[in-house]
């Protein structure tokens, strides 16, 4: 299918690299188009793809063009989707270690066509969330225990993988958070309110409850402490972009709405952990 796209654009050596490119990323799932223009795009991007939620736009080149590849970066990070910008190019075109290197931290894609296969070199971002560790707290910072909870997912952020490390996230402070509610019923700190009066739940009953009914035994604890109601509701306000993320990640209202959330849900994941941790 790849080879009856029309590259009206293109320079005709350049085509065997865009219908191979083409290839690769229809195999990987993507929806291909050539030559499509939409109104403020800065160019004609060779091949435009779509994978819900991911807009992947190709420029095949054979040479870098740095100013074009910052204005395409300028551009997808400026529209609130989840928009990335690759280059195919041919495997004797490879970059030299500096353009490289400033591909690599503008967070654009590298494909490189050559005997017959397609290698991805660089990973395309999510260019309005590239960086977007600069705005989370600071890993360095954060107590051993929980730099050795959240270290994976701090890992997952700088590869773009926002959508994954948040769901993470969400993991484990759950588990955190249900071993801190086991430990304290252990004890007996922790009853909560039932018909027949105070209760203890036990550790299995614990184990079995969803993130949803965790937060609703956190808020039936008698007579709570200041970290009982910080988890408790740092449960609460996860829950719900948790759940969407889990089960209707695809929805274009999901996508929106975990742009807009997903950070500060982190802050406040971390915030509880560290208040967990000391």
């Amino acid at each position: 299918m790849a080879r009856r796209l029309k590259f009206q654009a293109l320079a005709p050596e350049l085509i065997p690299v865009a219908e191979q490119v083409a290839s690769f990323l229809m195999a990987h799932g993507f929806g291909i188009r050539a030559d499509e223009f939409k109104v403020g795009f800065p160019h004609v991007p060779t091949i435009h793809c779509t994978r819900k939620p991911v807009v992947l736009l190709i420029e095949i080149l054979d040479h870098v063009i740095l100013g074009r590849v910052e204005e395409w970066v300028a551009y997808c990070g400026a529209v609130p989707t989840d928009m990335r910008l690759g280059l195919g190019m041919p495997e004797e075109a490879v970059p030299g270690h500096e353009e490289m290197t400033r591909l690599q931290d503008l967070g654009v894609g590298l494909y490189l066509v050559g005997r017959g296969r397609v290698r991805e070199l660089l990973a395309p971002t999510d260019q309005g969330m590239h960086g977007a560790a600069a705005k989370l707290p600071i890993l360095a910072d954060l107590s051993r225990p929980v730099r050795e909870l959240i270290g994976p997912v701090y890992e997952k952020i700088g590869r773009g993988d926002w959508r994954e490390a948040f769901q993470e996230a969400c993991q484990v402070f759950e588990d955190e958070a249900r071993k801190y509610f086991k430990h304290w019923s252990k004890t007996t700190r922790i009853k909560v309110h039932r018909k027949v009066g105070p209760h203890t739940l036990s550790a299995n009953k614990i184990n079995h409850l969803t993130m949803g009914q965790l937060a609703q035994v956190f808020r039936e604890i008698i007579s709570p402490n200041q970290l009982d109601l910080i988890i408790g509701q740092t449960l609460d306000d996860v829950l719900g972009d948790r759940n969407l993320v889990m089960h209707k990640k695809r929805r274009a209202r999901t996508e929106a709405r975990l742009r807009r959330n997903w950070r500060a849900h982190f802050w406040k994941i971390v915030g509880a952990l560290t208040a967990i941790h000391g």
